[in-house]
């Protein structure tokens, strides 16, 4: 009887080209910033859901952090003329410190229309 080949072995290959992929194209700096959200407290989080920002407009004080969560059903990249997030599948999250006072305003790369505001004192 012959043998059928195990799926075993490229399940294992795919999670480690991912693994490896996942290394390659997110710089350390980003990776950090992603999983780190102990420095951020609930009021410095905007949501991504039903193609908007949530809050649209958020104050914070100089040297604090925003955290975005993307609970919509698609990808974004948040772009700010000074920050670009990476792709932001359902359910990942991206963190960006603010050190400088002003207004910056933020888009969904992939969907222009929504824009929110960091607004920092």
């Amino acid at each position: 009887m012959a043998r059928t080949p195990s799926t075993i072995p490229i399940v294992l290959f795919a999670l480690l080209a991912f693994f490896i992929f996942y290394l390659i194209m997110i710089p350390p700096v980003e990776r950090a910033r992603i999983l780190q959200t102990e420095e951020v407290s609930a009021t410095n989080v905007v949501y991504i859901e039903d193609g908007m920002f949530i809050p649209e407009e958020i104050t914070i004080s100089k040297g604090d952090f925003v955290l975005w969560i993307n609970n919509d059903m698609t990808k974004h990249r948040i772009v700010g003329a000074d920050f670009k997030s990476p792709v932001l599948l359902p359910n990942a999250r991206y963190m960006h410190q603010f050190d400088e006072s002003g207004v910056f305003v933020y888009s969904s790369e992939f969907y222009p229309g929504m824009v929110g505001k960091v607004i920092v004192e």
